[in-house]
């Protein structure tokens, strides 16, 4: 009898080596086979896409985007390669926005209006994605990339001027936005009819993208600025790209008078005031004073001799985002007033960093190997986004404004 029990169990070990041997084996060659198809599709994309004929370019890049969010969110895919098509979505849509750009300089784009079905399917995988928050930070920063283009390629497309419409406190938000930058600055080659054409499909989209948004805005504001404050410095600078372009799309949709454009404007600013996150983004600003100013007084790395550049920077790049964010929210009255009470300006008035102007020839000198910026630069790059923002409330609110008046003399 024991002999029959030890065989049982025996067979029912090697049963089940045998079982799981088979699993990883399944699970390696899935592995190797999205880590190829990866590099296919940066060569593609990369080297080949323009041989690829131009009525099936956006169709195979829609088709593939549409496929990639269901596959990230599948449970039982390894987040190795997860991370790996998070990395293929973003530049699936960034090509996308090339391409967009170069009809603009063809003028094909007013007669050819985004597909209000599929942009708001890829929105609706987009959001799941995001709220799911069951994927590692990087696989996560991606998707929230992913929607940053996204959005603007949907402001862009209705609104190719307003990405200029002011200069970005945001590194971040530049690089990501010099699509739409090279699409604002293209001549119209299109008649009336066209453009009427184009408007009406260019409405239907900013409608159904700003209903949902608005059906998602409180988890989707509160997921975000959970990573904008705790997230490590990369995914922070993100987090905050991601709530600007929110604003910027919100208040850009309001200018069409949309009920759904104004339901999802207000629920912003409703999502902001519930969690009091403008009181804690406000209270970080503070906070970071101490590694600001360190950025301009200890530049050369730390006690160690170790380069501290990247550390630095990354700082200088959440403050760039940060700014950009309050900046864009200061545009609205609603913001510039919700501000205005968290003391914004106060803030910013006691910023020891302000004070912490660069004196000196070592001033205007790139530190160490050059990869630092000059002292001065970064005095400005501090200086100038403040600056900015002070300029948004004043100019919202108006000079009239009292107590805004008081706290910027």
């Amino acid at each position: 009898e024991a002999l029959r029990q030890v065989d049982a169990e025996t067979r029912y070990i090697l049963e089940s080596c045998v079982v799981e041997n088979h699993r990883r084996e399944v699970s390696y060659a899935l592995g190797r086979a999205y880590e190829s198809w990866k590099k296919l599709c940066e060569v593609v994309l990369g080297k080949c896409f323009d041989r690829v004929s131009t009525d099936q370019k956006e169709n195979i890049l829609f088709d593939l985007l549409h496929v990639i969010p269901p596959t990230i969110r599948d449970a039982t895919l390894p987040e190795a390669s997860a991370m790996l098509l998070s990395e293929v979505l973003l530049q699936l849509i960034t090509k996308l926005r090339e391409e967009r750009v170069q009809m603009d300089v063809l003028g094909m784009s007013e007669s050819s209006a985004l597909p209000v079905e599929r942009m708001s399917t890829l929105l609706r995988h987009m959001l799941d994605c995001i709220l799911d928050k069951q994927r590692h930070d990087l696989v996560q920063g991606n998707v929230y990339a992913t929607l940053v283009n996204l959005l603007r390629l949907i402001i862009q497309s209705s609104s190719p001027s307003s990405s200029l419409s002011r200069p970005s406190a945001s590194r971040s938000d530049s690089s990501l936005s010099l699509s739409s930058l090279a699409g604002s600055m293209t001549l119209s080659r299109t008649t009336s009819s066209s453009k009427l054409i184009s408007s009406s499909a260019s409405d239907s989209l900013e409608d159904a993208v700003s209903l949902m948004l608005k059906q998602n805005m409180d988890k989707l504001i509160s997921t975000i600025a959970r990573d904008a404050i705790d997230g490590s410095e990369v995914w922070k600078t993100i987090a905050f790209t991601l709530l600007e372009c929110l604003v910027h799309f919100s208040s850009s949709s309001l200018l069409s008078q949309s009920s759904n454009a104004s339901a999802a404007g207000h629920a912003i600013h409703t999502s902001l005031s519930r969690y009091a996150l403008l009181s804690s983004f406000v209270s970080s600003l503070r906070d970071s004073s101490p590694v600001l100013l360190d950025l301009l007084e200890s530049p050369d790395g730390d006690t160690n001799g170790n380069s501290g550049g990247d550390t630095d920077l990354n700082a200088l790049y959440v403050y760039e985002a940060k700014m950009s964010f309050l900046v864009r929210v200061a545009e609205g009255r609603v913001g510039a007033g919700k501000l205005l009470e968290e003391r914004i300006l106060v803030v910013l008035g006691q910023a020891p960093w302000l004070d912490a102007r660069p004196e000196g020839e070592d001033s205007t000198n790139s530190m160490g190997d050059g990869f630092l910026p000059s002292a001065m630069t970064r005095y400005h790059e501090l200086l100038v986004p403040a600056l900015q923002l002070v300029s948004s409330i004043i100019a919202t609110l108006g000079v009239s404004h009292v107590q805004a008046s008081k706290q910027v003399s």
